[in-house]
């Protein structure tokens, strides 16, 4: 298909993937009525002053990587438009609405809910054109303003009288030839891309910006990547890549590869790993491993029945003072280990896929990196009970009991500062001795009569040695993780379903 992006249309881009729930158009008119935001993580304050507060805690390679994909890799991908237009599917024509496509697209997918017959009785323009400020009522806007992406389980829609009233705009304005509108042309082309004869090839799913800047480069030089499955398109243009699909599922190319990198969309990551294992391939899955039991249960009876290795991505399993926490605070395997944790998390943009009801609380999409924790710290031992408070929209409270006398406090907030990314403060404790991790940048221990240990490192450094020792053990054959740490998942899915049954006895 043909992408639109500023004066530019961009041929020969991977065609948009169609789902059960859609219909693929080829678009004949194409009208834009205002930005819908870029999908993704929202900041405060000046580029450079980002980039200062950045340089003071990850190193420079990681600001520079980070820095080019938000600004590079992904400039296409957040030109985000609310669109409305005239498409055609097996020689009939439909008004169709998308509440976040690119500046244009001569394909389309768009929900069966969002689209109208023309019936013969429509004033066909073909072309692109744009609303003028001021035109559309802030009353029909905030109608679409409600709809999210087929993907995201939501199945909001608006109602066909929406639809009609906007679609009387619609042809009232004045159609430009798209060729006409961008006029600089590019064209898009996969790469042979030499690879590491000694590294294991992988699938990758999901190519976002922590996969392009965190996992593919730490993976290196035992993990290297073969092909890339991505539902948005736009954001393979400004990447070298040699083979693609817009996807979010396997395919019978991907089982040539013996690994598969699970970073997609959270609710697809247990069947992609599950899949994966089926076919004797390694899955190294980003958090949640799972959002339903149901998911959860089938990944724990088929990694039981496997003898293939799968590694999950909890990165705080990874930290550099694990090393050195029980000796400071004088404890063996299995003693418990009180835990208190207090997370400032970034807001999110509306239409971030972390909102989506299909991900799940933020129990699910975030919170099981500090729950997963506790547990590894207390060798994953079962607990007693556990108690979940949702104070504000912005905080939640999560405290857990252990079998072996551990207590866990855990606090999840969206309020606070952004500056310098994600914010934790994390603190371990026995009977006269304590530890505590700020913002993954500063270990200390003490007793009650002195400073046991200092520790000070970067703020990603805990990432790195995460993805090379598993790189490294995918490189040698190694065997992967225990069935027992997938409690932590188990764990997270309980105490989401007592949040739920609160929330619903609150709201009735």
């Amino acid at each position: 298909m043909n992408v639109g992006f500023q004066n530019t249309l961009i041929s020969n881009v991977p065609d948009p993937y169609c789902s059960d729930l859609e219909v693929m158009l080829q678009v004949n008119s194409y009208a834009v009525l205002k930005p819908s935001g870029n999908s993704g993580i929202s900041y405060s304050g000046s580029k450079l002053t980002k980039l200062w507060n950045y340089f003071q805690v990850y190193k420079f390679n990681d600001v520079l990587r980070k820095s080019l994909s938000r600004s590079f890799a992904e400039k296409i991908r957040n030109d985000k438009w609310m669109v409305v237009g005239l498409g055609e599917l097996d020689g009939k024509e439909y008004w169709f609405f998308h509440p976040a496509s690119q500046k244009y697209q001569s394909k389309i997918s768009v929900s069966k809910n969002w689209i109208i017959p023309t019936l013969g009785n429509s004033i066909r323009k073909d072309g692109w054109a744009t609303f003028p400020f001021g035109l559309l009522d802030e009353e029909l806007l905030q109608a679409f303003d409600q709809v999210f992406p087929v993907f995201s389980g939501d199945r909001f829609s608006p109602s066909h009288e929406v639809l009609s009233n906007l679609i009387k705009q619609v042809q009232s304005l004045e159609f430009t030839p798209v060729d006409q509108v961008f006029t600089v042309e590019k064209s898009f082309e996969l790469e042979k891309i030499q690879k590491t004869k000694s590294a294991k090839e992988a699938v990758l799913f999901g190519y976002g910006n922590y996969a392009r800047t965190i996992t593919l480069p730490y993976l290196r030089p035992y993990v290297e990547l073969a092909r890339v499955h991505e539902v948005d398109p736009s954001l393979f243009i400004n990447s070298k890549l040699s083979s693609v699909s817009t996807s979010p599922y396997s395919d019978d190319e991907d089982s040539k590869f013996p690994v598969w990198l699970i970073a997609g969309f959270h609710h697809t990551h247990a069947q992609l790993a599950i899949s994966a294992l089926e076919k004797g391939v390694i899955p190294v899955i980003e958090k949640p491993i799972a959002t339903t039991w149901e998911d959860y249960q089938q990944f724990v009876k088929v990694a039981g029945e496997m003898k293939t290795p799968f590694f999950q991505c909890f990165q705080k399993r990874y930290q550099i003072y694990n090393e050195f926490l029980r000796e400071d605070l004088k404890v063996q395997h299995g003693d418990p280990i009180h835990f208190k944790a207090t997370v400032f998390e970034i807001p999110l943009d509306k239409y971030h896929w972390y909102n989506w009801p299909v991900s799940g609380s933020r129990i699910i999409s975030n919170g099981c990196h500090w729950i997963d924790h506790f547990l590894y710290l207390n060798d994953y031992c079962d607990w007693s009970g556990f108690q979940v408070d949702q104070l504000t929209k912005e905080d939640l409270v999560i405290q857990i009991k252990l079998v072996n006398g551990a207590s866990g406090i855990i606090t999840l907030s969206d309020t606070g500062s952004n500056r310098i990314g994600m914010r934790e403060y994390v603190e371990f404790s026995v009977p006269g001795r304590r530890a505590f991790v700020k913002d993954s940048l500063l270990y200390q221990s003490e007793s009650n009569e002195k400073i046991i240990r200092t520790y000070k490192t970067d703020k990603l450094a805990y990432l790195r040695k995460m993805y090379k020792e598993i790189g490294k053990k995918i490189h040698q054959g190694s065997s992967g993780d225990d069935l027992k740490t997938l409690k932590s998942t188990k764990l997270c899915l309980e105490i989401e379903d007592k949040l739920k049954t609160q929330n619903s006895e609150y709201h009735k």
